[in-house]
């Protein structure tokens, strides 16, 4: 998108590193199970989610908010309506501040006559000149549906979250970020998620960009 975007004579903007971001982090207890897989193992306890924690840098929203809900279902629609919020939030900031850009992306069309209406592009000029708009239709309005994409799809960010915080809710991860509708990507290691994108959030992992061994206090004191 960075590149693409001066090829239209759009002025690509000193600061395109989007700003904002949302932090996560699960607390769960240990619940006694009396479970025998065989006669070698057996679980004697299993990790039960009973809170989440959030918080973001976007200015309006940076107090902490915790939610305690013993039933998983309703944590997590409570978790990701409070997400849901952040993103919006954030992308109505993403809009004014990159508004020059939707400007020039509109000047674009208007100076190759591109319109929104169906079929219209193809009425007037020469023959090449209508396969040429119809080209550069396509071309801008996938230029066009990245940068919406980018301004809209809020990072979400935990500590160890891909080896601990996600498995701990892996059973609901397609339902609650509708991953059958809204899925772009979803990078997985074995059992480890370390990127998953929909059209709202990309869930990240910061440890997963760190030296192996870095510990959370360490990440703390090292990025203050």
């Amino acid at each position: 998108l960075h590149d693409a975007l001066p090829i239209f004579g759009v002025h690509v903007e000193e600061e395109m590193f989007y700003p904002y971001f949302a932090v996560f982090d699960f607390e769960a207890m240990l619940e006694d199970v009396n479970e025998g897989n065989s006669a070698r193992l057996r679980w004697v306890q299993k990790h039960v989610l009973v809170s989440v924690s959030l918080c973001s840098n976007i200015p309006t929203l940076t107090r902490p908010h915790c939610i305690v809900e013993p039933d998983l279902d309703k944590l997590l629609d409570r978790m990701l309506n409070c997400l849901t919020a952040t993103q919006e939030a954030a992308y109505r900031l993403m809009l004014e501040k990159w508004s020059g850009m939707v400007h020039q992306i509109e000047a674009v069309k208007e100076k190759w006559g591109i319109s929104e209406e169906e079929g219209e592009d193809e009425v007037g000029g020469t023959e090449s000149q209508r396969r040429a708009r119809k080209k550069m239709k396509t071309l801008v309005s996938d230029v066009e549906r990245a940068f919406e994409d980018y301004c809209k799809c809020l990072p979400v960010i935990g500590f160890n979250s891909a080896r601990y915080d996600l498995p701990l809710i892996k059973s609901k991860l397609a339902k609650i970020f509708h991953l059958n509708q809204s899925s772009k990507m979803v990078v997985k290691k074995s059992n480890i998620y370390t990127c998953l994108t929909t059209d709202r959030f990309k869930i990240l992992d910061v440890s997963q960009y760190l030296a192996p061994g870095h510990s959370y206090a360490s990440f703390l004191k090292s990025f203050q």
